[in-house]
């Protein structure tokens, strides 16, 4: 191969979309079994390549490396420069990229990192670059990585006195990716001063942590840019070029950044029950070549029963418990468009849950022109009213666009959305 992505398992990499939006058509996926990594590296068939898991430290043996990757003890940069192979770590220039875009600096801070493995260490090389006061790493067993790194402290996480003084945190594990996407490592809660959360995982784009902070009013970001930007630098090493950004680039990458996230986001339509957010969103999904989930028809296909007879048989609060179930379940995938029940949105679980990986599009419809047939809880217009005044609020709190709705304007509606 010329260019590619070295890995074990890689068929949901990111990495050709990224390479080839930054000028490389032919970028490939390699997956090599670890049995058959030594005769891959030793026939070094390739120009250059990135290095994912579980290979970073394993290719180490076959390089030259540079200053950063000896420092890490990882790498994700391999070069074939005349059959002499040059590792690099990238990671540490992408990381700092994304800290810096979220307006965090980590210079004079306590930072505060969560899991030991190779991103840690990363995170760790770059908060201790950056002139950090003080670093403490986290891990389930206090994991120490003083053979890399001697002057960092360490602890377990029922050690909050050890680490509750953090002002940036950043997690490393992989607590929160989906499909666990409601798990984090650590309460921000524990923390007594913290401004800033750096969160390397990018699945949702936003993690039950990077969630907290935004509703705490604190700087966070997911780990989409350091994926963009580490790749973006490697391939300044591919064409032996210096691992800088280059005039007039920052806004190719901010725009790569910005085409994954609209493709990997499910769009979610919420509103007043008989607004259109299935009509709307059948032709969206047609448009986009996007599944489209009506959540209450999910509800009915999962209970067996629609939801006017299943609130009948138990109630509203086990109707609210099972379609909490449904909401959660489609709204952690990606890439689809989401209709859901009007009242979908009362409860706080099921914001967060469509908040964490969906651009909310609210559909605003008079009130007389609403359907209602069929709509156990807002058959009558006075209390339809009710739950208007109820909900309106809540739906524009929530939603990233507000459309306001007209007969018949489906295609004009679609057209805003996209």
């Amino acid at each position: 191969m010329k260019y590619g992505l070295l890995g074990e398992k890689l068929k949901h990499s990111f990495s050709p979309q990224i390479h080839n939006a930054f000028g490389i058509e032919d970028y490939i996926l390699k997956e090599v079994p670890r049995e058959e990594i030594d005769a891959f590296m030793k026939a070094k068939d390739f120009t250059a390549m990135n290095v994912t898991i579980p290979y970073k430290e394993a290719v180490i043996p076959y390089c030259v490396q540079d200053e950063v990757s000896k420092a890490i003890g990882s790498v994700n940069t391999v070069v074939n420069r005349e059959g002499t192979l040059y590792a690099y770590n990238t990671d540490c220039l992408g990381f700092l990229y994304m800290a810096t875009e979220a307006g965090i600096t980590f210079t004079g801070k306590r930072v505060v990192v969560l899991g030991s493995g190779g991103t840690a260490k990363t995170a760790v090389y770059v908060a201790r670059q950056e002139g950090a006061s003080e670093i403490v790493v986290v891990s389930r067993s206090g994991a120490n990585i003083s053979e890399v790194f001697g002057d960092v402290k360490t602890a377990d996480y029922t050690q909050t006195e050890a680490y509750q003084d953090g002002e940036i945190v950043v997690n490393t594990t992989p607590l929160g990716m989906y499909p666990n996407v409601q798990a984090q490592a650590v309460d921000l809660d524990v923390f007594k001063q913290v401004e800033a959360v750096v969160d390397v995982v990018y699945n949702p784009l936003l993690t039950a942590l990077t969630l907290q902070a935004k509703k705490k009013g604190i700087k966070y970001t997911n780990g989409l840019p350091m994926l963009v930007a580490q790749a973006y630098f490697a391939q300044r090493y591919f064409y032996n070029e210096e691992p800088k950004v280059k005039s007039g680039d920052e806004v190719l990458i901010k725009q790569v950044i910005s085409d994954i996230e609209a493709r990997v986001r499910n769009i979610v339509l919420i509103g007043m029950p008989g607004s259109g957010k299935s009509t709307v969103g059948k032709a969206l999904a047609e448009r986009l070549g996007r599944t489209f989930v009506d959540t209450d028809e999910e509800f009915a296909k999962a209970e067996g029963m629609l939801a006017g007879e299943y609130i009948e048989k138990y109630g509203e609060v086990a109707f609210r418990d099972a379609e909490s179930r449904v909401v959660k379940e489609f709204t952690k995938e990606k890439s689809l468009v989401i209709a859901t029940g009007g009242g979908s949105i009362l409860r706080e679980e099921n914001r967060d849950a469509m908040m964490q990986n969906s651009l909310i599009i609210y559909l605003d419809r008079e009130l007389c022109k609403l359907a209602t047939d069929g709509r156990p809880l807002s058959g009558d217009m006075e209390r339809m009213q009710k739950l208007y005044e109820m909900r309106h609020p809540i739906y524009v709190n929530l939603a990233d666009k507000v459309i306001k709705v007209e007969e018949g304007a489906v295609n004009s509606i679609v057209e805003q959305i996209i």
